[in-house]
This record gives structure tokens, sequence and C-alpha cells, in this order.
């Protein structure tokens, strides 16, 4: 009986929310794939070595670290801006530069934006093919961020960590909700008035 109660309770507090369902489970979501995440994955702090439950995931982790600095050590070519490039160290001629490691490489984000995109609300059809796209945005917005940061440390070394953990990655998070809010709030409607017609 108290079960029982305890659910209907939820469930009128769940109506109550109304038109803030969609960001509470949004949070929900996030937070516990954030949690779950940091007790499932671990890896070397300043390195490319991870793994999932004690399953060395270090190949894919470490090569998407090669792959990342290869792109951004890339990208500043084409703009004329000269670097070098040793592993996963991308440098500027004066000597300041980052190094990409295994927890920067944007594979938290990809999953997080996966775990939101599947618990939303919507037509599994759609998701198929908006959580590629949306995965794709998340790989882009994590070159632009490693973009900024190298360039930024060039003349501010001093400022990374700010731009780091502080700006760059709420940043980050805030793109991925911007991305669900385009989801929720354009293309949700969209699907509902071509299901009715």
């Amino acid at each position: 009986m108290y079960i029982f109660m305890a659910n209907f309770k939820l469930k009128e507090y769940w109506k109550r929310l109304g038109v803030y369902q969609g960001i509470v489970l949004f949070l929900v979501v996030m937070f516990a794939s954030n949690f779950f995440w940091k007790l499932t994955v671990s890896g070397d702090e300043n390195g490319l070595e991870a793994s999932f439950l004690g399953v060395d995931l270090s190949v894919l982790f470490g090569g998407m670290c090669y792959h990342l600095s290869w792109v951004v050590h890339k990208i500043y070519d084409l703009l004329g801006v000269q670097t070098s490039l040793f592993e996963t160290t991308i440098r500027h001629l004066n000597g300041q530069g980052i190094t990409i490691v295994w927890g920067c490489n944007g594979i938290k984000q990809s999953f997080i934006f996966t775990m939101i995109m599947l618990f939303a609300r919507g037509p599994m059809k759609h998701k198929l093919w908006f959580i590629p796209l949306g995965l794709l945005c998340v790989y882009l917005i994590n070159v632009s961020r490693l973009l900024f940061l190298t360039y930024i440390v060039r003349d501010y070394p001093n400022s990374f960590e700010f731009w780091h953990s502080g700006v760059t990655k709420y940043l980050f998070y805030g793109l991925i909700f911007l991305m669900w809010v385009f989801w929720n709030d354009y293309l949700l409607p969209r699907f509902r008035e071509v299901k009715k017609s």
C-alpha cells in the first residue's frame, strides 16, 4: 500500500512540473550519466590509458586523442599558424601548447549526449538519425574547444585552467543542452504535426 501511495505522489509531483518536465528529465539523465561515468570509467590523469570496469579501453581513448591532436594541428596548418605535433601534444613556436589526454577527447560528452537523447521524449525512428547528427556536433564542438585552448595558451599560458575547467567545460554542456532544446522544442512538435496529418 505504501509503495502505491509513494508512486501516486511521484506521479502527482511529475504532473505539477508541467512544461518543466523535460528540463528536469534532462538534468536527471545528465547527472546520472555523469555519475555512472565517474563510477565505471577511470584512467591515467595525464595520459591516454583508460578503462571501463577494469576492461582496458586505452586503444579507443588514446586513438581518439591522437586523432584530435592531428586534426587540431592540421587546422592550424591550414590557417597558417605554425605548430608542432608530438604524439598528443601541440605546441606553438614559443613552446606553449596543450596535451590532449583521455579525459579531453569528447567521449564522455558523447556518452552523456547519447543517454540524454535515448531518454528524451520522441519517436526512436527520429532519434536514430538525430543522435549521430548530435554526435557529429559534439565532435565539432570539442575540436573547436581544443583549437581555442591551444590558441589561448600561446599568449596566455597561465589562463589555461580558467578556460579549460571553467569556461569551455560548461560551455560544452550548455551546447549539448541547446541541442536537446532544439530536439524538444523545435523538432518534436513537428514530428507530432506530421503524425496528425
